[in-house]
């Protein structure tokens, strides 16, 4: 059987003493940034895993980072994908990961942070779908609890956060589609509520609108698609007059279900109406090659977000890390 991985070995490998490869791996504040990564790759690769359950009982800290999120009956390709980068970034330091869950149909996402916090069940949270001002985020900055957020908000504190320009990501849909001679647009919005959804909005409109280009928004069907209602409403605007030359969407399992609809009703994408999507994985193209399509790095913003995370635990008094992802 193959030795377990151990400080020594880490330490060996790196050509560092063993207290410092232990301090880089707890992302002491008084580690340098190059010596930290270092010692934390070389950790990933010999598949090293720190005794949490001593740490625990030397520190009183968990030793956590949840990572909260909304989910439907299923669990979405951007979820897992997020679930499994944080994890994967969270390996070889002290902390490990877990993940609460509310019903994005009917849950509270308040309720869900508040569970974590008022129970002492993490150090720190991972959230995302942010809102413009976020409940969840003051409830946390009041209460000096740390975290990191997947999106931005307009509280004017500064948090640590990873986000994708979804202003970019409209106006390069908006300009694909109108380089295809399509001018009536239907995007499959996200709720209105999340601050992307405003981001993306304003980028297709402020594009489309100087060369003569209209948008309609279908709303109460992103991340729907999965149910009667969510498949009615949208066939229900496919069948409607005036029907639309180009469709934007924002996930994987919108674009799929709109594909199926316009199936049904004898269009081809590419001749008869063109898709333009956004993808955590791109997936749709091998499918229908016709359909453009842009991919949110979703595996790198779970590794920020987690390096984050540990950042705001370890070294509360450094300025808060933040990124934007420009397409």
């Amino acid at each position: 059987m193959k030795p377990k991985p151990t400080l020594k070995t880490i330490a060996a490998l790196s050509g560092y003493a063993v207290p410092t490869v232990s301090r880089a791996l707890s992302d002491a504040p008084d580690i340098a940034e190059s010596t930290r990564r270092k010692v934390q790759q070389i950790a990933r690769e010999v598949g090293y895993m720190p005794n949490r359950g001593g740490l625990r009982l030397k520190t009183g800290k968990t030793f956590t980072i949840a990572l909260v999120l909304g989910i439907g009956d299923r669990v979405s390709e951007h979820a897992g994908r997020l679930i499994a980068s944080v994890a994967n970034q969270l390996r070889p330091t002290a902390y490990s990961l877990i993940v609460t869950t509310y019903s994005e149909k009917e849950g509270d996402p308040l309720e869900a942070v508040k569970r974590v916090v008022e129970n002492g069940l993490a150090d720190a949270i991972i959230i995302e779908q942010i809102e413009t001002r976020d409940a969840r985020v003051r409830y946390m900055l009041d209460a000096g609890f740390p975290f990191a957020i997947y999106g931005r908000c307009a509280w004017p504190e500064p948090v640590a956060s990873y986000d994708f320009d979804n202003a970019a990501f409209g106006a390069i849909a908006a300009r694909a589609l109108l380089e295809k001679g399509r001018r009536r647009i239907l995007c499959v919005a996200p709720p209105r509520s999340q601050t992307y959804t405003a981001a993306l909005l304003g980028g297709l409109g402020e594009t489309l609108a100087p060369a003569g280009g209209t948008l309609d928004i279908l709303e109460g069907v992103h991340g729907q698609t999965d149910t009667e209602a969510g498949r009615a409403r949208l066939a229900q605007r496919l069948a409607e007059g005036d029907p639309p030359e180009g469709i934007v969407c924002c996930s994987t399992s919108d674009t799929l279900a709109v594909l199926r609809q316009l199936r049904r009703r004898g269009l081809v994408p590419g001749r008869d109406v063109d898709l333009f999507t956004k993808e955590s994985y791109p997936m749709v193209r091998d499918f229908e090659p016709a359909v453009m399509s842009l991919t949110e790095d979703v595996e790198a913003a779970g590794r920020f977000l987690a390096d984050a995370a540990v950042t705001v635990i370890e070294r509360p008094e450094a300025p808060r890390p933040s990124f934007v992802d420009r397409p």
